[in-house]
């Protein structure tokens, strides 16, 4: 666009002069005819002198004038020209105010940046510096330790050579004490083996025994327990373990209590004798209320084996080891919504379903009372299983 409007100019005075030019032969030949046609009228002569004397004056002033008209056109042109070039020196002073204001909003931010670049470098030499201590610190320290390390193995070194014989020796009293001690360990679970085995012997040793008191001419057993609170008199008067431990529950109620375990496993029963579940009952009561009683004076009541022997009863304060193991969830007993797994417990009579009976219980301090969670068949423990 600029490179055509440079050729505006020269356009327009070229034109200009071509107009010049133009008039000027046009006012020329006005002359012409004007002197040619003077004779008819008879102005011949005094046309030429005419013609001649508008021929000077004629010629310049059509050359003028087409010299004003190039000139006027030419000063338009020129008037377009500046304003076009004002606006277009106004455009750029305003677009170099805006770039003067971007260049001023750069050196600020570069300002900012390098003031952010000498923080930068202080904080990085300070690390720099932090660095060259921890590791010159990290150097000093592993110096030391090696120099540590060296003189601990000189020490080892000497400690192995002197005494080479001793640590043999004590290598292989070590090898002989953890021998030593793989045996005793198996002997240790032998004798427990034997001790359950022994146990359950004793148990049935003491069953038939009792067996053979309690069916014996002097009845030694059932006296005893007759003798707690039990009427001799009435040994044929309950009709099934159920009655029995009814009975019980009315009559030392202020003692004991007959858990619904105990009632369930009880009618589920085909113990013969339920009488002799009575009589443990009572002897279970008694021992309960002695226990009590002695624990209020602050005083042992002895042991419970030893109380329940009294009463020719054979008590086991717990569960043998493999018999918890393999079968403590029948153990566990029920009671309104309680669950509590008991371990103590007496048996009656020899080791079938019919003629023998297992009670379990367990004491309640906190309610001072005997609770009474299983009265049925014998249940199953490692050596014999119901």
């Amino acid at each position: 666009m600029e490179s055509r409007r440079r050729w505006h100019l020269p356009v327009l005075f070229g034109l200009g002069v071509a107009a010049c030019i133009t008039l000027t032969l046009v006012g020329g030949f006005a002359s012409g005819l004007v002197t040619g046609g003077a004779a008819p009228l008879g102005l011949a002569e005094g046309s030429e002198i005419t013609a001649v004397a508008m021929w000077p004056i004629s010629a310049p002033a059509i050359a003028a004038g087409g010299l004003v008209l190039g000139a006027g056109m030419t000063g338009g042109w020129a008037v377009r020209r500046q304003r076009n070039l004002q606006r277009q020196l106004e455009r750029l002073e305003e677009q170099l105010q805006q770039a003067r204001a971007q260049v001023r909003s750069l050196e600020r931010d570069c300002e900012a940046l390098a003031a952010d670049g000498e923080r930068l470098d202080s904080s990085l030499a300070d690390a720099i510096a932090q660095r060259d201590r921890t590791r010159q610190e990290a150097l000093e320290r592993q110096g030391a330790l090696e120099a540590q390390l060296v003189q601990v193995q000189r020490r080892l070194a000497e400690t192995s050579t002197t005494h080479s014989d001793d640590l043999k020796a004590i290598e292989a009293d070590v090898a002989k004490t953890w021998d030593e001690n793989d045996r005793l360990r198996q002997q240790v679970m032998e004798l427990e083996q034997r001790n359950g085995d022994l146990e359950l012997e004793l148990a049935s040793a003491l069953e038939n025994l009792e067996e053979v008191w309690r069916h014996g001419p002097d009845a030694a057993p059932e006296a005893a327990i007759a003798d707690g609170g039990a009427d001799p008199d009435g040994v044929d008067q309950y009709g099934s373990v159920t009655e029995a431990i009814a009975a019980a529950d009315q009559d030392f109620g202020d003692i004991l209590t007959i858990w619904d375990s105990a009632r369930e496993s009880a009618a589920r029963s085909q113990f013969g004798r339920p009488t002799d579940v009575y009589l443990a009952l009572a002897a279970i009561a008694q021992i309960g209320r002695d226990y009590f009683a002695a624990s209020d004076r602050g005083e042992a009541m002895g042991a419970w084996r030893d109380a329940f022997r009294q009463y020719g009863i054979d008590f086991k304060p717990t569960e043998h080891q493999v018999t918890r193991s393999m079968y403590g969830s029948d153990r566990d007993f029920r009671h309104q919504g309680r669950k509590q797994r008991m371990l103590k417990h007496i048996t009656l009579g020899r080791n079938n379903t019919v003629h023998t009976l297992q009670i379990y219980f367990d004491v309640d301090r906190d309610r001072r009372r005997i609770d009474i969670g299983y009265c049925g068949k014998h249940l199953r423990c490692y050596s014999w299983a119901s």
